[in-house]
């Protein structure tokens, strides 16, 4: 969980920094970036930090950090770059409810957050 925290830091500050050089002052200390370009860019931003890394490295920065790599559940090798997509794609809802659905599916005897069931995926050590 400190790993997600640390990578949706990591995330946001690289987005805010975006804002802060190319999006539109609005005040002192104001910036918005509105439109379909600072969506793709953003969107791009995402997706080279989260799947496409994780797919790659087979860790985030910060999973990096603690050791952590996202794997196929079934054989523990290097996870596909479509799992890695499709596990970020259900991380709002994990966002949205507060991290609430993945606390519940530990508790029923799912161990994993709802965007590795569905990919097939697991977030486990490095056995290097």
């Amino acid at each position: 969980m400190i790993a997600a925290l640390i990578d949706f830091f990591i995330f946001g500050v690289v987005v805010f920094g975006y804002i802060a050089l190319v999006g539109d002052q609005t005040g002192p200390m104001e910036y918005s970036a509105v439109g379909m370009r600072h969506f793709i860019v953003i969107g791009l931003i995402w997706f080279f930090y989260f799947p496409f890394l994780e797919s790659v490295l087979g860790y985030t920065l910060a999973k990096g950090i603690f050791d952590l790599r996202v794997v196929d559940h079934k054989s523990s090798g290097r996870a596909r770059f479509s799992q890695c997509l499709k596990r970020h794609i259900f991380d709002w809802v994990d966002i949205l409810f507060f991290t609430l659905i993945a606390v519940l599916s530990v508790r029923v005897g799912v161990p994993r957050r709802l965007g590795d069931f569905i990919a097939g995926t697991r977030v486990d050590f490095d056995r290097r």
